[in-house]
């Protein structure tokens, strides 16, 4: 690639992305609304390289690698969250820099489930460190100094940090991990195996809109990017999910709804307990209240979910299968 910028391949044909400021985990942001993660397993490669694994959706921010998604792994927005049953990064996290070990570590926690698997791969500094010491040939030292800081013969294959025991706790635990266990691979290597133990707890109001969206970690599944005031669900059923820590044992939640996409039939269901059956074609809310049970699971259930290029194909490529326009939830 002359330009050093990515190639896209999409439906709609192939370009090349010539505006880094719109690059957005491979795809434009107008192309990502498209990716549908449903087709895919619920077991996630990232960072994959060549290592193409069945049963797993293999993602890589290189498209020769001829990943299923072409993506940054440090982001992913257009994946679930509270979704994924195992991620897998082998050779990854030394590869990001080291300021965002902590926050890539929480995006990973938030796509996968409450007791979700972690296995990761990374370099031990005091192993590497001990080696240098056991032998005083230079090119075996040349060797591991590569080791340390990648072979750096491409963009991506520069390392920015390095682990201990220590700091994989430290960075598993802020990230809501559990470490099971850390063994020693080839003398330099840690490969750590997680499993995820906390949910991110759910705010008095959650945001659906650009402006102070905060839902994202939260919705499970079913609902689209942020727009302006809203967000549109997607797909014939919806989940938004949480942990509780409100002092009261019954909670009052009440879901604001901006618009439907035409009329919808639906039914909303909290912690598996229908709370709402009907038909909407306007702008409405939704109240009820629940059992404070340390949890809270909403989904909504959406039959007559539509999608834009099904009224008009001739001009409009949107695919989502619309129904409600969410603009925030109310607990109190």
């Amino acid at each position: 690639m002359a330009s050093g910028l990515p190639i896209l391949t999409t439906e709609f044909g192939t370009k090349r992305i010539e505006d880094k400021s719109l690059f957005f985990g491979g795809r434009t942001l107008s192309d990502v609304k498209f990716f549908d993660y449903r087709e895919y397993p619920k077991k996630l490669n990232l960072g994959c390289g060549f290592d193409i694994k069945d049963g797993y959706l293999n993602i890589d921010f290189q498209d020769y690698h001829q990943p299923d998604l072409v993506a940054d792994v440090t982001e992913l927005k257009m994946l679930p969250n509270n979704y994924y049953e195992e991620i897998v990064a082998q050779d990854v996290l030394e590869h990001i820099e080291r300021e965002k070990t902590e926050s890539v570590l929480i995006r990973w926690g938030e796509l996968l489930r409450v007791g979700g698997k972690l296995y990761l791969r990374v370099p031990s500094i005091i192993d590497l460190a001990e080696l240098l010491k056991k032998n005083q040939d230079p090119m075996f030292h040349k060797e591991l100094v590569q080791c340390l800081f990648g072979t750096q013969h491409y963009t991506g294959d520069y390392h920015y940090t390095g682990f201990t025991k220590p700091l994989i706790h430290y960075y598993l635990y802020l990230a809501g991990f559990q470490v099971l266990d850390i063994k020693n691979k080839d003398e330099w290597l840690f490969e750590v195996f997680a499993k995820k133990i906390s949910s991110a707890v759910l705010p008095k109001k959650l945001v659906f809109s650009t402006e102070n969206y905060n839902a994202s970690p939260f919705i499970v599944y079913g609902v689209s990017f942020p727009e302006k005031g809203f967000s549109w669900t997607d797909g014939v059923e919806s989940c938004i999910f949480g942990t509780s820590d409100f002092d009261q044992k019954s909670i009052k939640i009440t879901i604001s709804i901006l618009a439907t996409f035409e009329k919808q039939k639906i039914k909303v269901l909290c912690n598996d307990n229908e709370v709402y059956s009907g038909i909407m074609d306007k702008q409405s809310s939704i109240t009820f209240t629940c059992k404070n049970i340390g949890h809270i699971e909403i989904k909504f259930l959406l039959p007559d979910a539509l999608a834009p290029c099904d009224l008009s194909p001739s001009i409009n490529a949107d695919k989502r299968k619309l129904a409600l326009a969410i603009s925030e939830i109310l607990f109190q």
